[in-house]
């Protein structure tokens, strides 16, 4: 056996262990607000036709 190893195997484990928790619970947080934030977006969109210039004139414009 290494010298010092045997320090490592307890509380070295125990930090990783609760690191790995952390940031995979910020990860799920992450996801969620992008979900969130990509609904909205997608809600937002306005069902136009070809026959609508007015529409497609005025989103066009906003676009510049």
């Amino acid at each position: 056996m290494i010298e010092g190893a045997a320090m490592y195997t307890g509380k070295l484990i125990s930090e990783l262990m609760a690191t790995v928790d952390r940031v995979g619970q910020e990860t799920a947080q992450q996801r969620m607000a992008h979900e969130r934030e990509l609904h909205a977006i997608f809600a937002m969109q306005i069902p136009m036709t070809p026959d609508d210039r007015v529409f497609v004139k005025r989103i066009l414009m906003g676009a510049a």
